[in-house]
């Protein structure tokens, strides 16, 4: 994972059952530098790719159940979801 990753930081927890945040910033010649957020919730574990291109979200949202899947089977003890984060500039079709 060391060869891909950029940087990672922590976010305080906002939940009152202390659930705080990861976000890992993949280096830029990994999916552009797409980041991730991954963060307990209620439901289980939350993982949200923040891509920097439109090209780049489609490419994820293409493999959005293949990622989904490949996470579970690691992370046996919750729930996981993984989504996208659109904005103005990463608006999928």
């Amino acid at each position: 994972m060391a060869e891909t990753v950029e940087a990672v930081r922590s976010i305080p927890p906002e939940h009152p059952a202390g659930f705080g945040e990861i976000r890992i910033k993949l280096r830029a010649d990994v999916l552009q530098g797409t980041e991730i957020s991954m963060s307990m919730t209620d439901a289980g574990l939350k993982t949200v790719f923040i891509p920097p291109t439109p090209e780049i979200a489609q490419l994820i949202e293409r493999n959005l159940p293949q990622l989904e899947t490949h996470l579970a089977e690691r992370i046996h003890s919750f729930k996981v979801s993984v989504s996208i984060k659109k904005g103005k500039t990463h608006e999928i079709a």
